[in-house]
């Protein structure tokens, strides 16, 4: 009866964090960044806020030495237009990212070009297969790729590279940025 279910107790159980983050980063689910992004207040507050997300990322980076001139976080996922963070600015991130214990974890949720998540087919049978982790990213008219690229000459290169208001097809340019990816991976010096 009704009365079994209040005394029923069931349990669920979260994934851990880093499936959480390898899901997000590999296939861009814009709804667990948002969910990430306010579990950061929660931990410092008690409460899912933004205000406060945004206040503790900007702190954060800029405790860390980033040049935060010109860095507007608004939300966790990147699909608000009031956000804004430069190419220097996510390459200090990726820097960071590589001397920090969670280096080797943040690295593999990121997608792997011809290969996993959203760089799959970014790649494909060419020289950059396997040899770039990124995220991607795009809204109308924004398309976005950071992260490393494994160079011809065994070199590991930090990159962010994005297009704003171009005037050619989607499918345009996410062919002149995947050729600027193999680029990367061709690189010999």
């Amino acid at each position: 009866g009704l009365g079994d279910v209040y005394k029923r107790q069931d349990v669920y159980t979260s994934p851990y964090l880093i499936s959480i983050i390898n899901i997000t980063n590999k296939k861009s689910i814009n709804l667990f960044a948002e969910h990430l992004f306010n579990e950061i207040s929660y931990k410092l507050k008690g409460i899912g806020s933004n205000r406060i997300a945004i206040d503790a990322v900007t702190d954060f980076w800029n405790a860390k030495g980033m040049d935060t001139d010109g860095f507007y976080v608004r939300d966790g996922s990147g699909l608000t237009r009031f956000s804004s963070v430069t190419a220097k600015q996510m390459v200090f991130v990726l820097r960071y990212m590589k001397k920090s214990k969670n280096s080797k974890e943040f690295y593999e949720s990121l997608a792997v070009s011809g290969k996993s998540g959203t760089m799959r087919s970014v790649g494909r049978n060419t020289i950059a297969q396997g040899k770039v982790h990124a995220k991607s990213g795009s809204i109308r008219r924004v398309r976005t790729y950071v992260g490393y690229a494994d160079t011809k000459s065994g070199r590991e290169l930090a990159f962010a590279m994005n297009i704003s208001n171009y005037n050619c097809t989607d499918s345009d340019a996410r062919r002149k940025l995947t050729q600027l990816i193999i680029s990367l991976a061709e690189f010999n010096l």
